[in-house]
């Protein structure tokens, strides 16, 4: 039986000028504000992937709020500071109420 995994979601910092956005496709450089993506590639393996935090989308928050509920509820990678961290989640809320206004 084959079983669908979820990924996961995380506000984290870029950890280095080389991850490339989902989305634009440039280098955020390091320490930038991301959305951690954990995409499920196969039993006990996992990809990291990054989404800057200007490329949220109401399609992609929408996946946000599937896994999570609400932005409130992303965790935050360690070490991140409440002032990003709320900047962070200010935009997916954003995002998620346009997604729910179209």
């Amino acid at each position: 039986m084959l079983v669908r995994r979820r990924n996961k979601y995380s506000i984290g910092r870029a950890p280095s000028g080389r991850a490339r956005c989902r989305r634009c496709k440039s280098c955020p450089p390091k320490g930038a504000l991301v959305i951690v993506i954990s995409a499920f590639v196969r039993h006990n393996r996992r990809a990291r992937l990054y989404r800057c935090v200007e490329c949220i989308t109401p399609a992609f928050a929408q996946t946000v709020r599937e896994a999570h509920g609400r932005a409130r509820r992303v965790p935050a990678e360690p070490g991140m500071d409440q002032e990003a961290l709320a900047e962070a989640r200010a935009q997916l809320d954003r995002a998620m109420d346009d997604g729910d206004n179209a």
